[in-house]
């Protein structure tokens, strides 16, 4: 996934997002992504500032599952 955080099309950088969400809403939820964000949070942090709207709302989607399980992780991404 973190050689698709560069790529030209913005449905591939997308899937770097949505592949990583912890409550895919379409898919099985990922028990270790729950427990355990700080994989996910690289990704998150490249794909933040997206020139793509869809690239941004994955990203703020895959926060808002984050938030769910560890909220205190949310927080801090927000701070800065």
């Amino acid at each position: 996934m973190k050689e698709w955080l560069l790529h030209a099309s913005p449905q591939v950088r997308r899937l770097a997002s949505e592949g990583s969400r912890p409550r895919l809403p379409w898919a099985m939820a990922i028990p270790e992504l729950k427990r355990n964000p700080a994989s996910i949070l690289l990704i998150l942090e490249n794909l933040n500032d997206d020139l793509s709207e869809v690239v941004r709302r994955s990203v703020a989607n895959n926060l808002n599952d984050i938030a769910k399980d560890n909220p205190q992780v949310v927080f801090e991404i927000a701070k800065k």
